[in-house]
Formats: C-alpha cells, sequence, structure tokens
C-alpha cells in the first residue's frame, strides 16, 4: 500500500465519524488514509465500536507535510484538529477538502478566517448558504454530494409505515395519538421552559399517549424523565431502549424536537415533524451562520402550497396550534409529504451519498 497516495482524514464531531464511516473501507482501498481524531470526539466510541484503526491527537505531532490530500469533517463543538489540518495545510500547500454532515456546516464562526480548497454540502440550500457566508471559496469549488450517514434512509423510506405499526404494536399503544419528543440536551438550550413544558401541556388537555427522550449526556437526563413521568401519569409510554429514535419517530403521529439530526431525517423519510426552535436554539442557530428559517425542511419557499418537509415553531405560545395542526389536518400533512418528494429533498436520501463523496476524494487525491 506505500505506493498510494497518503491521505489525512481528521475527524471531530460524532456527526462527521458517522458520515465518512461507511466509505472508510472503499477508501482504504484506494489511498493510504491516516485516521485522525481529535481528542474531545464524541466518535471514538463509534470507532472502537467498528474497529477502526485511528490515532487520537489534536494535530500538533503530525507529519502534515507527507500528506497529498487533507480531508476533514465539519464540527460544531469540537475544533482544535480542524483547525490544525486546515492551517497545516495552508503552510505546507497542500489541499484540503471539508465534508459537511449538516446544513449550516462549514459556516461556524470559529473557522471563519481558514480557507479550505473544497468543501462539500448537504444539499443546495446548504451550498446556497456557503456561498453567502464564504465568499473566500469559489462556488465551483462546493459540491453537493449529501451525506453517506443517510444512505442508510433509502431503504427505511419505502417501509416506514411497517415500522410504523410493529413498532405502535410493541409499545402498546394501538390507534391511540401519540407523540414522540426528542430533545437536545439541556445544559445547550433552555428546553423545558421553551418546549418540553409546553407540550406536555398540550399533551395532556389532548390526552396524547407521550415518550420522552433526552440527550444521553445532559446532566440533568434523569430530573427530566421523573418531571415528564410526574406530569404524564398513564399517558407516559416508556419503550425502555427496546427501539431506536428513527423507529419511534415514524411511529408517532408527530415528533416533536428542537434540534435533532433524527428529527432531520426523520421528516425526510416520512414521518411528521415539529421543530421547536425557540429562542435559544435559535441563537445556536445563529452562531453557526444559520438564518431563519434555518433548515431546508423548515423553509416554507421550498415546500409545496406554502408548507415545508417539517413544521417550524418559533414562539413557544404557538406550540398548541401547531401540534393540533399536524394532529387533525390531513390535508397539512399530505402536502408535506409532497414538499418530501420534491427532488431536492427525495435526493438526500437516494443511497449515493456514499459513492459521491469517495469518488470524489479519489478525484482530487489524483488531481
Amino acid at each position: 500500500m506505500a505506493q498510494y497516495p497518503r491521505v489525512a482524514l481528521c475527524l471531530g464531531d460524532g456527526g462527521n465519524v458517522e458520515l465518512f464511516l461507511p466509505i472508510i473501507p472503499a477508501l482504504r482501498d484506494s489511498c493510504y488514509l491516516s485516521i485522525l481524531v481529535d481528542p474531545k470526539s464524541a466518535g471514538l466510541k463509534l470507532l472502537e465500536k467498528n474497529k477502526i484503526e485511528h490515532t487520537v491527537t489534536n494535530g500538533a505531532d503530525v507529519d502534515w507535510a507527507s500528506f497529498k490530500l487533507i480531508v476533514t469533517g465539519t464540527n460544531g463543538k469540537v475544533f482544535d484538529l480542524w483547525i490544525a489540518a486546515t492551517e497545516n495545510g495552508e503552510d505546507f500547500d497542500i489541499p484540503v477538502l471539508w465534508c459537511g454532515d449538516f446544513e449550516g456546516s462549514g459556516c461556524e464562526e470559529k473557522v471563519k478566517r481558514l480557507i479550505p480548497t473544497w468543501i462539500t454540502a448537504l444539499n443546495k440550500y446548504s451550498k446556497e448558504r456557503l456561498v453567502q457566508v464564504r465568499p473566500d471559496v469559489r462556488p465551483t469549488d462546493i459540491f453537493v454530494t449529501g451525506n453517506p450517514a443517510f444512505d442508510e434512509l433509502h431503504k427505511m423510506a419505502a417501509f416506514a409505515p411497517n415500522f410504523a405499526e410493529r413498532v405502535r404494536n410493541r409499545l402498546g399503544i394501538g390507534e391511540n395519538p401519540f407523540v414522540f419528543y426528542a430533545a437536545s440536551s439541556s445544559a445547550q438550550f433552555e428546553l423545558v421552559e421553551e418546549s418540553l413544558l409546553p407540550t406536555l401541556t398540550w399533551a395532556k388537555m389532548r390526552g396524547v399517549r407521550f415518550l420522552a427522550d433526552f440527550h444521553p449526556a445532559d446532566p440533568k437526563r434523569d430530573a427530566l424523565r421523573a418531571l415528564v413521568k410526574d406530569e404524564l401519569g398513564v399517558l407516559l409510554v416508556e419503550d425502555n431502549d427496546m427501539h431506536s429514535k428513527m423507529e419511534l419517530a415514524l411511529a408517532s403521529n408527530v415528533m416533536v424536537t428542537d434540534y435533532s439530526t433524527v428529527g432531520y431525517k426523520a421528516a425526510l423519510v416520512g414521518a411528521t415533524v415539529a421543530f421547536i426552535m425557540g429562542p435559544s436554539a435559535r441563537k445556536y442557530q445563529e452562531s453557526r451562520g444559520m438564518v431563519p428559517p434555518y433548515f431546508s425542511i423548515l423553509d416554507r419557499e421550498r415546500g409545496v402550497g406554502g408548507i415545508p418537509v417539517a413544521l417550524p415553531i418559533f414562539d413557544p405560545e404557538d406550540i398548541g396550534l401547531g401540534l393540533d395542526t399536524l394532529m387533525r389536518e390531513p390535508h397539512y400533512r399530505e402536502l408535506m409529504s409532497n414538499a418530501r418528494n420534491k427532488g431536492e429533498f427525495s435526493g438526500m436520501i437516494d443511497g449515493k451519498a456514499g459513492e459521491r463523496v469517495k469518488n470524489l476524494i479519489e478525484t482530487l487525491v489524483r488531481s
């Protein structure tokens, strides 16, 4: 393998570990791949679980000059290795490819001073935002590839109704209205005041069965679970980790979230999803260089008849009305489904993103 070009693959947040995981074996067949991982990476356990050989480093001890190409994921929380990789690429005149795993990737304030050679974008909306925020990167050097971690959704979309029926039967929900609430960390957002309590109040008034999932790293996770149990009583549904978040989203009548990749994926696959983005969630998105409505799936202009793929709720006072609309208006849900089927959105789950990203890396390393 020594004759193969050397490529540094630099990983940070869990999201970009998930992006590259499906294509690492194929990349190793065509180049000498050194996988470097930021010490603060949330994806370390995932690499270890999949027995992927890697080196943990902040970049200070790396022989950057030995690489022909530097590929790095984009990160919202872990920046040291990403910054070191990009700076050393410039210092040693080595081209650098940033691979974005989500909308807004590459727009982060902490890396605006850095200039990669190329960037991949999740979708057309992401590229449009990058062109606005990153005038230092030519539009022709921003490639819409999608995210290889989304490729598994291609088959799931076809079987979504079957998933839903099986999960509802196992949970004992039957035909009862059911909401799945999936939250980010309370350490990151004011989720209790801005989304959880208003949603619980609505669920009690409507007699809706309710299952809540909180981020594993949330320091208040146990307290939040206790709060939900006390508030709901018999309306509470307990899963005991039997099902994935995606399965629960597809089984629900409505999935409610504040900022969730799972919510985004679920909306693309066929779930009815509401994004409750109060002041703290909006402030976070704007710190990433995003502007309202923050995601393409929430953009009414990209939807059908003014109805987007997922429902944005920006004011906690509108939560009840928004959730009532999703639960009671089949025509609204039909328009959401029609929006989901537009090429801009269905293309993100065509099952070919891994092939596009792999082929791009192989082309760039040979150029």
